[in-house]
């Protein structure tokens, strides 16, 4: 149970959530940070985070 909580605030509550992937590489591009950052599909809210991990 704890890795899970603790896997949750790593990859869900501690980031922002956009409602598509569009809208979360848009951000990613307005900040100047494509090169550096990744999305993907958060398993616990459905939404779209930014990541420093490569897909």
């Amino acid at each position: 149970m704890l890795d899970e909580v603790a896997d949750r605030a790593r990859s869900c509550t501690s980031k922002d959530g956009y409602p598509s992937e569009a809208h979360a590489r848009a951000v990613m591009l307005m900040n100047g940070m494509a090169d550096a950052l990744s999305v993907y599909r958060c398993r616990y809210c459905d939404l779209w985070h930014l990541t420093r991990r490569r897909e």
